[in-house]
């Protein structure tokens, strides 16, 4: 078969069909040695094998899910050029993951960007947590954000991507497989810290439940040096009664504390509300919980008080909102 020299044909994503004539499941290292050899259906099988990692790596590493696309595309038209050099072994997986690497990485050159720029919303990242569990996405791209961009990397290839740790190495251009391990062993250690259920803070208080479904809050306040004052910023008139609630409390809580809103698996418009309002106020942090989580916190820090009637109120059926004393 002769080979065709428009090369963009050759990774249309249009192309469902294409089959290889002995197997479909016919290894890399035979595709690419076809596709050397002018066989663009053999690359264009390639193509859609690994299609979707590269764009998620591309998507992972510059944020914007229209340029990953360019990516992609880029990077089979860099890899169509350079079959002849392939010796990736049996899969051809890394050595597209690394061309599609160095492909952002020239992007990111071109932003003058000072290094990846992980996580702001993190589309090609799949957290291993059920696509429901808006706590645990919201928890683990808080946590990578904290990481070291070369630890970030190192997560994704291996525990994202699956890829075995000497193909990560490869891809990364480490020289020893070891120092692919120290990366992984800090971003384990630093995320199992990070995603760990935080404890109750010692003199914590709680100053406020918000519980009228389906919107439902429980604010605690603790103590601790450095925590900034109370701010004086009104909430705008849509916020809405829970960024109202929090408003009330700004104002009661003494300066010195640090406050925790947890928020039960509340609807987008409250999280929408909620969000720019604690951005102004920087003694206050936000948290999600699912409905059960929430409830079970809400109930043991409620029981560690001295209101039992507060506890009641949560344990029955009726919307309410309680702040302690008078």
């Amino acid at each position: 078969m002769e080979s065709n020299p428009n090369t963009a044909a050759v990774v249309n994503p249009a192309a469902a069909h294409v089959e290889v004539e002995e197997s479909p499941e016919a290894p890399d290292a035979v595709l690419v040695s076809r596709a050397a050899g002018g066989d663009d259906e053999a690359f264009a099988l390639l193509y859609h094998r690994h299609k979707h990692d590269t764009w998620r790596l591309a998507s992972f590493t510059l944020r914007d899910q229209h340029e990953a696309e360019d990516v992609v595309q880029e990077t089979f038209l860099r890899a169509y050029r350079s079959l002849a050099g392939f010796k990736g072994g049996p899969s051809a997986r890394a050595w597209l993951l690394a061309i599609c690497r160095n492909v952002c990485l020239d992007r990111l050159r071109q932003r003058k960007a000072r290094g990846f720029a992980f996580l702001e919303d993190a589309a090609g990242l799949e957290p291993p947590a059920p696509a429901a569990d808006v706590e645990g996405r919201m928890d683990l791209h808080r946590a990578l954000a904290g990481l070291p961009v070369e630890d970030v990397e190192a997560f994704f290839f291996v525990y994202v991507l699956g890829l075995r740790s000497h193909e990560a190495a490869a891809v990364l251009e480490l020289a020893a497989p070891s120092t692919l391990r120290s990366r992984l062993t800090r971003a384990r250690t630093q995320l199992a810290q990070a995603l760990a259920p935080p404890p109750p803070e010692v003199g914590s208080e709680v100053w406020g439940v918000f519980h009228t479904p389906p919107e439902r809050a429980i604010v605690v306040a603790h103590g601790g040096t450095g925590a900034a004052d109370p701010v004086d910023v009104a909430p705008p008139e849509h916020a809405g009664a829970l960024v109202r609630f929090f408003e009330t409390l700004e104002h009661r809580i003494p300066a010195g504390r640090r406050v925790l809103a947890v928020l039960g698996a509340p609807p987008r418009p409250s999280v929408a509300a909620a969000a720019p309002w604690i951005a102004h106020h920087p003694r206050w942090r936000l948290r999600l919980s699912s409905g059960d989580r929430w409830r079970r916190d809400a109930e043991r820090l409620l029981s560690d008080g001295d209101d039992p009637a507060a506890l009641d109120r949560l344990r029955g059926s009726e919307p309410f909102v309680w702040t302690p004393g008078p």
